[in-house]
């Protein structure tokens, strides 16, 4: 038997603006990179972000997949797009992951970044081997090719990325481990108080260890795989062409460091959406790339994966991202059922929103 959570998310929607509040000037100017007409444009949802998005068709046929930032934008939403652009401008490898990268406007507050629209019927979900299969190929080739460029990376101290958290004290485990409040709210997230709070005290120590550990994956090592890493790896930030191609979106944290944190950050969300287990999927990615990624650093990376979410997860929604909170609880859940398995921590007690089923 296997606790899966079972609690659906938050009925409410992301804020986002609708086509009518765009700037009559920056509509314009879209129009002019794309030398036609705006026939009709709907906001595309999906993801967690409340950043302006909509799927555009033009005058001529053709789509257009339009994201970026408006007046309500939050400074992470900025900086994470600005991020992106530069990463599309600056990394022509992106091309055969990424959709095409069209261009970008900008009027005032807003700024938008113009992209290849990819049919909304090849979503992700549900979750089947075959698909996870085609993404671990296609990742596996882009790693390949994508090794010289994270050998000469290069960007600005303030770029922001999950691997800075890497070597973050104030973080994760190693912020619970000092802080009575942030243990209180971890705690809240359990059915049980009580055996949460001893599971607790047993699983912490090991937990601690692994995470002050994480730096060292950014060091080379002879058995450790290397490239730029999307870590932002969801279900809703990809989709398959017509003809099963996988098309990867949300560039913005892309970042030199072990493959094998990218497969360890992505395996619980596919768990947690009925997908395979998490084990599963990261074998699938040692397949693709003919490789075994060091038990060590798979420990070492899902301990920093269930920090990562376990600081966060109880805290209160973030302004216009009302199902923030349910993703890392969902993913904080199976990070700590898989970390029973690979790392060897005592089975923890049941989350709220976990139901029991069988496996």
């Amino acid at each position: 038997m296997s606790r899966r959570f079972t609690e659906p998310p938050p009925a409410i929607r992301e804020s986002k603006p609708g086509w009518r509040e765009v700037p009559a000037s920056l509509v314009a100017e879209i129009e002019r990179i794309a030398k036609a007409p705006i026939a009709n444009a709907d906001i595309a949802w999906g993801g967690y972000s409340p950043s302006a998005s909509f799927h555009l068709t033009l005058g001529d046929g053709r789509r257009l997949f339009v994201k970026g930032t408006h007046p309500g934008q939050t400074r992470e939403g900025r900086l994470s797009l600005a991020q992106e652009i530069e990463n599309y401008r600056a990394l022509p490898i992106l091309g055969g992951l990424a959709p095409d990268f069209i261009g970008t406007a900008e009027e005032g507050d807003w700024s938008m970044l113009l992209l290849e629209a990819i049919p909304e019927t090849g979503k992700a979900l549900p979750w089947s081997r075959a698909k996870l299969a085609r993404l671990a190929a296609a990742l596996a080739a882009f790693y390949d090719r994508a090794r010289p460029e994270a050998a000469r990376w290069s960007r600005p101290d303030s770029y922001r990325s999950l691997a800075v958290d890497l070597t973050d004290p104030d973080s994760g485990w190693l912020l619970l481990a000092r802080s009575p409040e942030e243990q209180a709210g971890l705690l809240s997230l359990f059915q049980d108080h009580a055996a949460a709070r001893a599971w607790l005290e047993r699983a912490l120590p090991p937990l601690v260890e692994l995470q002050a550990a994480a730096p060292a994956l950014l060091h080379p090592k002879e058995d450790r795989a290397v490239s730029l890493i999307h870590l932002d790896l969801r279900s809703d930030n990809l989709l398959f062409r017509p003809d099963g191609a996988p098309v990867l979106l949300d560039w913005s944290y892309l970042t030199p460091g072990p493959v094998a944190l990218d497969a360890v950050f992505f395996a619980p969300s596919v768990e947690g959406e009925g997908g395979p287990p998490a084990g599963e999927t990261v074998a699938l990615f040692e397949r693709a790339m003919n490789l075994r990624f060091p038990l060590r650093d798979q420990q070492v990376a899902l301990a920093f994966a269930a920090g990562y979410f376990a600081d966060k997860a109880w805290l209160p929604p973030p302004p216009g991202l009302p199902r923030l909170r349910w993703v890392q609880r969902m993913q904080l859940a199976v990070c700590l059922r898989w970390a029973e398995e690979l790392i060897g921590l005592p089975q923890p007690p049941p989350m709220i929103g976990q139901g029991t089923a069988a496996t």
